[in-house]
């Protein structure tokens, strides 16, 4: 006798079946990176008590919790992390040429970040070009894009011109003249 049980979340079809007469629990799912987590995941619960799959047949409890922690797993396997990085008064234009991010400073000025892993990488440039948006899946490769831009022109307390993240609280620095020390 087997018993099935289908989840259609974020695009991933997942169907988990059960067979009461082998005790085995299978899993089906169509989209291949996620078989191994899931599988992985099976395999340790299944492996602390051997009793467990009896429990699994008989109570539909367990595969309503089942389900909600493998939903669970799978948005935190298909989440975006992001990342915006403002630009202050010193450009003109951003481009974005297959692999290659140009940020033109100033008219002479021009910088050219390439970028290894292009389809992994998701980059918006706004239209006023104040803003440059990243989102992608690994957050380290994230983090570490995110603050190289940042870094080609770092934000000078000042003049407040240069790039900084949208998050980022910076203090700027005023010039002390006669009428702000009365």
């Amino acid at each position: 006798m087997l018993c099935k049980i289908k989840m259609i979340k974020n695009k991933n079809k997942i169907t988990l079946i059960i067979d009461k007469c082998t005790n085995l629990l299978y899993t089906s799912i169509h989209n291949i990176k996620l078989i191994l987590f899931v599988n992985k995941f099976i395999c340790k619960l299944i492996n602390i008590n051997k009793k467990l799959l009896n429990f699994i047949t008989l109570n539909n409890k367990f595969t309503s919790q089942f389900n909600k922690i493998l939903i669970k797993a799978l948005k935190f396997l298909n989440t975006l992390h992001s990342i915006n990085i403002v630009i202050n008064r010193i450009h003109y234009r951003s481009v974005l040429l297959e692999n290659k991010l140009i940020i033109k400073i100033g008219n002479l000025n021009n910088i050219i970040i390439y970028i290894p892993d292009i389809k992994k990488l998701n980059i918006h440039l706004s239209k006023k070009n104040d803003l440059i948006s990243l989102s992608c899946k690994n957050e380290i490769y994230l983090t570490n894009l995110s603050s190289l831009i940042k870094n080609t022109k770092k934000i000078d307390r000042c003049t407040g011109v240069g790039m900084h993240y949208d998050n980022e609280k910076i203090i700027f620095k005023r010039k002390i003249t006669n009428d702000t020390k009365n």
